[in-house]
């Protein structure tokens, strides 16, 4: 864990942005005076900083110290958070260190809900209040993780059976067929995702889809076939029935709930 996170420490937040569906960033390299968080909600690309490199998608957090070059290019329209802060330690540890490059974060339920209230966040108390909340999140996590670490060829399956759901999570998806190009029967596929992430595969694929899902119906006024569409159903019918029984309300009824 960063030694930032056992200090005592807070976030004076500079400036905080919500892009939607950025087709393409302006600039395909830039070098800030701050720290730098890109926070995905939708979407992906690609980032290099330092020694740092790779993809970023839903539930991973870039983030760029000051004064170092961030390469990025999208790969997908990105709907993200740009987040530029200073780190703000009162009692620092003998050497203290932040963290830098991809971290992520596996409570997406959460970060999805966290996501939610940022998106409307009006001064930087409350952006604030909620970056905080997804550090707390991220060390919480870590510590867990290194208590119940899986063994390294098991991790090395869950990452690519993580990568293939973010790839086609809108598309169809054979969880047998997966399993099967990871040399494991179904059942083992459940058990060792449900041991690692706390859910089974097809509780986390339903619950990405139930998230796009619900920035549709509250930003658009696509009718629930088109929806289904974009979210992995087959129709607007069946989608109904899983959003009504996950949410406890119909489509229609969030819809109106949650459209100024």
């Amino acid at each position: 864990m960063p030694d930032c996170f056992s200090a005592d420490w807070s976030l004076e937040i500079k400036d905080h942005i919500y892009w939607r569906s950025k087709e393409q960033f302006m600039l395909d390299e830039d070098t800030y005076d701050y720290y730098t968080l890109f926070a995905v909600e939708d979407g992906s690309f690609r980032y290099e900083i330092g020694s740092h490199q790779g993809e970023a998608k839903f539930g991973d957090l870039v983030l760029c110290p000051p004064g170092v070059a961030f390469k990025r290019k999208t790969i997908q329209p990105l709907s993200f958070h740009y987040v530029t802060f200073v780190w703000v330690i009162s009692q620092p540890a003998e050497v203290t260190t932040f963290p830098e490059g991809k971290i992520t974060i596996a409570d997406t339920a959460r970060l999805t809900s966290t996501y939610r209230y940022m998106r409307h966040c009006i001064n930087r108390r409350d952006s604030k209040h909620y970056i905080k909340d997804i550090w707390h999140q991220h060390a919480r996590e870590l510590g867990m993780h290194k208590r119940t670490e899986p063994r390294q060829t098991e991790s090395t399956l869950l990452n690519q059976a993580l990568c293939h759901i973010h790839e086609n999570v809108y598309e169809y998806l054979n969880l047998g067929e997966l399993a099967a190009k990871l040399d494991l029967t179904p059942v083992q596929l459940t058990r060792q995702f449900r041991s690692a992430f706390g859910q089974t595969p097809s509780e986390y694929i339903t619950e990405l889809r139930l998230r796009r899902v619900c920035r549709l119906l509250e930003d658009t006024s696509l009718n629930l076939d088109q929806i289904a569409g974009q979210c992995g159903y087959e129709n607007g019918y069946y989608l109904s029935r899983v959003f009504t029984r996950k949410k406890a309300v119909t489509p229609s009824q969030y819809r109106k709930a949650h459209q100024v």
